[in-house]
């Protein structure tokens, strides 16, 4: 994996597996990093079929008979995403504190609501308040922007809808401050490994579960210290199995996440990263900033040259940063 810059179980887990798949009827899971092919259906949603059964009857016609309705209601996926917003890194004035903004996205299929939690990692500064960022301006207003309750919970946000915050901390005494805080967003709902199952929780009175993200979303933001201009990096995976669980098995699906965050504008950055050895790529899976890229050396930015993909990122913004996602699976 490179960045380069100069170029342009038992019969538990079986019975935990079947639920899984028939809480997901409909829903696509990796939605957010497999490509969105449609829309989730939402949860709560009431599935319900009706058979017909057909016989001659004795004046050879036919005589029809339904089944009885088969019912099912699609459980609610739990799933976060949380990614920094704004410009670069600030540093910290004793007199106004500092304000790190973010955005949270629900990844799910239903109406959720998450717990927010913000932790420096020294005692230099301290989380006065998280507040919904209403006007949108990473500012801190408190006659406009809504501050969090003591559980710090958000309002419930709709499927693939995002959520504006703001983490406003106080410096613990007088001076620059070169510190980090993290920041975590767990569902409501509950929390825990891909498929667990909180019954009778979800939209509409079913069963919700976590996907893929654990309904868990973490991330560390650097505050104060010297700003720069030197990108980061970052490699993420996620595993999915043919089962539904994240165990590392054959025909197990690795989502890989390449981010590349710029704290100055550039241009010709490009991201270029090798098919691991034991896996095989996956088809059209290429993704950036959640949008799909051909496998072929075209005119969109991306391609898959049979070992390894390139993608280039073309001209970045300062304090921008670029998504490139693609998916293998374990032979």
């Amino acid at each position: 994996m490179s960045i380069d810059r100069s170029s342009n179980g038992g019969k538990k887990g079986v019975r935990s597996a079947a639920r899984f798949a028939l809480l997901c009827v409909g829903v696509l899971l990796g939605a957010a990093t497999s490509g969105i092919a449609q829309a989730q259906v939402a949860a709560g949603t009431v599935i319900t079929n009706v058979a017909n059964l057909q016989i001659p009857d004795a004046n050879g016609g036919k005589q029809t008979i339904a089944s009885n309705p088969a019912t099912l209601t699609v459980g609610e996926i739990l799933d976060v995403a949380l990614v920094r917003s704004g410009g670069a890194t600030g540093v910290i004035a004793a007199e106004t504190g500092a304000i790190a903004a973010v955005t949270l996205t629900n990844r799910g299929n239903g109406n959720e609501a998450f717990a927010i939690a913000a932790t420096p990692t020294d005692a230099s500064v301290r989380v006065r308040l998280v507040a919904v960022d209403v006007d949108g301006d990473g500012r801190y207003d408190p006659k406009v922007d809504r501050a969090l309750g003591d559980d710090r919970l958000t309002p419930s946000i709709a499927p693939g809808a995002t959520l504006a915050l703001l983490v406003v901390l106080d410096p613990v005494s007088t001076g620059p401050v070169d510190t980090s805080v993290a920041v975590t967003a767990t569902a409501g709902t509950g929390s825990g490994t891909p498929g667990t199952v909180f019954a009778g929780r979800g939209d509409g009175g079913g069963d919700a579960l976590t996907g893929s993200t654990s309904a868990v979303a973490r991330l560390a933001i650097s505050i104060g210290g010297t700003p720069t201009d030197a990108p980061r990096f970052e490699k993420t995976q996620s595993v999915r199995a043919p089962d539904g669980s994240s165990a590392a098995v054959r025909g197990a699906v690795i989502t890989y996440t390449l981010t590349a965050t710029f704290g100055g504008a550039i241009t010709g950055a490009r991201i270029h990263d090798g098919v691991p050895t034991g896996t095989t790529y996956v088809a059209g899976s290429l993704r950036i900033d959640d949008v799909a890229l051909t496998d072929a050396a075209d005119t969109d930015a991306g391609a898959f040259d049979g070992t390894a993909i390139d993608v280039a990122l073309g001209a970045v913004p300062a304090a921008a940063r670029r998504a490139v996602m693609f998916q293998v699976k374990i032979q």
